[in-house]
């Protein structure tokens, strides 16, 4: 019905205010939560255009970063993640600072964030300084939290696994104190593939014992815990990998969003 709105008006005066890309985004928001994604990842592309080379009204390369942040959240949820990468690598060129300073952190932090999971730990490695100082000036203490976390990420991933250690537990446990038991599962996964990584299997038995303890002690999904104990049956036959610990790690962020 809305649609037969807007293109009748349209006809009549064309988009004089310049609201058809504003609504391109609204529309793809949207089908975002209705989960149907490739309706508003194509949505999501035809405002970007809009911005970006549209009539001289649409124009507007800030609000193009937008959509383009918007348009990686649906990759992401999709699984695309390379995709996502390339979204967010063209945003972090568009988004003015001045008009939205949290919203240059968000982007710069998805995108290290998102780096550090597709395994392109030199190239997050490169960005951690930016994003540390955006944090700095614009971050509160959740953001400083994350910043911890991806950068416990990067260290496993370049090897520094002392180091990685001591961020990923400290993350888990400030998850674990304030009872956030998805966040703490998901920090506990990245703490054991550096485990893994480095043969620590008794540590990754007891981080996988704790996991499904928490999951117990709260009102979880019944999948999201059937993979953790599949997970922990793994450990306890020395078989679990770390490209298991992802795949449940990817389990349990979808039942998250769900």
């Amino acid at each position: 019905m809305s649609d037969s709105w807007w293109e009748a008006g349209a006809a009549g005066v064309g988009d004089a205010l310049g609201y058809e890309p504003t609504l391109l985004v609204l529309k793809a928001s949207l089908r975002r939560g209705q989960r149907r994604f490739p309706e508003a990842i194509e949505l999501l592309d035809q405002a970007v255009d809009l911005f970006l080379e549209g009539q001289p009204e649409h124009r507007d390369p800030h609000l193009a970063g937008r959509s383009l942040i918007s348009k990686s959240a649906v990759l992401i949820e999709m699984g695309e993640t390379e995709p996502a990468l390339q979204a967010l690598r063209k945003a972090n060129g568009l988004i003015d600072p001045s008009r939205e300073p949290r919203l240059l952190l968000c982007l710069r932090h998805n995108l290290v964030d998102n780096l550090s999971k597709a395994g392109h730990h030199r190239e997050a490695d490169a960005l951690l300084p930016d994003l540390r100082e955006l944090a700095a000036a614009q971050g509160g203490t959740l953001d400083h939290l994350r910043l911890r976390w991806v950068e416990g990420r990067v260290a496993a991933g370049l090897g520094e696994h002392e180091r990685a250690r001591q961020l990923l537990t400290s993350v888990r446990q400030t998850f674990l104190e304030a009872g956030n038991p998805f966040e703490a599962a998901l920090a506990t996964l990245d703490l054991v593939i550096s485990h893994l990584e480095e043969g620590n299997t008794t540590e990754v038995r007891t981080l996988a014992d704790e996991m499904v303890a928490v999951f117990r002690d709260h009102d979880v999904p019944r999948e999201s815990l059937a993979a953790l104990l599949l997970f922990q049956e793994a450990a306890h036959r020395e078989a679990t990998t770390a490209e298991l610990a992802r795949e449940v790690a990817a389990s349990l962020t979808r039942a998250r969003r769900a």
